[in-house]
């Protein structure tokens, strides 16, 4: 008997924070944070988890030496 296969399908977003320098235009520092997209009828829960990921990445700013 072949062993069973167990699939999850599921979408995953990545939410990108990139701090540039004004003057030169680099890349001074960058946040991300993932997590899986999940289905809502309702608005106001996506802009939710994307205002607690903001300040999650938020918190690791600025960078420690």
């Amino acid at each position: 008997m072949p062993p069973l296969k167990m699939v999850h399908e599921y979408t995953e977003g990545t939410l990108i924070l990139d701090v540039l320098d004004a003057a030169t235009k680099s890349l001074v520092w960058r946040g991300t944070a993932q997590a899986e997209v999940l289905p809502s009828v309702d608005v106001s829960t996506p802009q939710a988890r994307i205002r607690e990921a903001v300040r999650r990445i938020l918190e690791r700013f600025p960078p420690k030496a």
